[in-house]
């Protein structure tokens, strides 16, 4: 064969190496988490959401990262249904919040231990907590409460896991300063003042609040702060404790630790009485639950959660409509 011929074979067949070698190189871009995200149609208003929280390059860094992906319907949840909805959310929050679903690292969520609310950081530095257990022969997964898909989307520089909530990261680190910033908890947050309750925060330690809102308290006779300062400390003391419980709770636990077929779980708070938490099952998905409610012993029916699962730093608020009594 003419020399030409070998050089030009030769040029063709390095030509094509090239090609080959490019195609693999965008290839393996193209399953790193950032275009994980936008080729699941699910995730499109989390994809918007990256995209104006300025997350783009980041998601393609070699990492790893572990993310945390709320679906569309999570959106759907705060009424934000179209990426037009996403553009007229507060900009900063926005950010605040794209950036908390993204771990620093790799996190295979399934292989940790048996165990409620273990922390984990985002790369913001938020605290959120994981926890793993078994109900009816599944392993369920839950961060800061809401459910993690099993399935996990892999990616070259980390992996996605989908939740079925939106993340927020929360604003205070105490528990005390997430009461005292609700508008309608002014009465209850007046009681812990009262009684000293208030400065046991300051102390390390988790907790679970179910604070009665100001028109509970009212319907109670704790009309206001007249009202507080004429109680008997003692009993004052004792029924601000009857809404606290020493561990970390959030609403999905409760359904985590109850069998098949229980409905009901008693939950121990700082007073040493027990309250009992009633839960209402989503019979059509068997790992789910439709709400909750609580009562005290002595209560004739059972408290409604108006809010639930509100994060602090050191602690889970849930906001009640009745007070609870033992």
């Amino acid at each position: 064969m003419p020399s030409w011929l070998w050089t030009a074979a030769l040029m063709l067949f390095a030509f094509g190496a090239c090609e080959k070698e490019e195609a693999n190189i965008v290839d393996l871009n193209q399953n790193q988490i950032r275009y994980v995200v936008a080729d699941n149609f699910n995730l499109s208003l989390y994809d918007g959401a990256i995209r104006l929280a300025g997350l783009d390059n980041k998601l393609v860094e070699p990492g790893p990262f572990t993310l945390l992906a709320p679906t569309d319907a999570a959106f759907n949840e705060l009424g934000i249904s179209t990426p037009e909805g996403l553009a007229g959310y507060d900009r900063k929050r926005l950010g605040q919040i794209a950036a908390y679903h993204v771990l620093d690292g790799r996190y295979d969520l399934d292989h940790t231990p048996f165990v409620f609310n273990q922390e984990a950081r985002s790369i913001t530095g938020g605290k959120l907590f994981v926890s793993r257990w078994i109900k009816g022969g599944d392993t369920l997964l839950t961060v800061n409460g809401a459910l993690v898909n099993p399935l996990k989307l892999e990616a070259s520089n980390g992996l996605v896991q989908v939740v079925d909530r939106l993340l927020e990261p929360y604003l205070h680190e105490q528990i005390t300063d997430a009461i005292a910033a609700e508008a309608d908890l002014t009465i209850f947050y007046e009681a812990m003042k009262r009684t000293g309750v208030l400065a046991d925060f300051g102390r390390d330690g988790n907790y679970t609040v179910y604070a009665p809102d100001n028109s509970a308290m009212r319907a109670a006779g704790y009309g206001g702060v007249t009202a507080i300062a004429e109680a008997d400390p003692a009993q004052l003391r004792n029924f601000v404790n009857y809404h606290i419980a020493g561990i970390r709770r959030f609403a999905h636990d409760y359904f985590l630790t109850a069998s098949a077929d229980q409905t009901e779980v008693r939950q121990l708070m700082r007073n040493g009485s027990e309250t009992i938490i009633t839960l209402f099952p989503d019979w059509e998905n068997p790992n789910l639950f439709m709400g909750l409610s609580i009562r005290g012993t002595n209560n004739a029916w059972d408290a409604n959660f108006l809010r639930r699962d509100i994060l602090t730093g050191n602690g889970v608020l849930h906001v009640i409509d009745q007070v609870l009594t033992d």
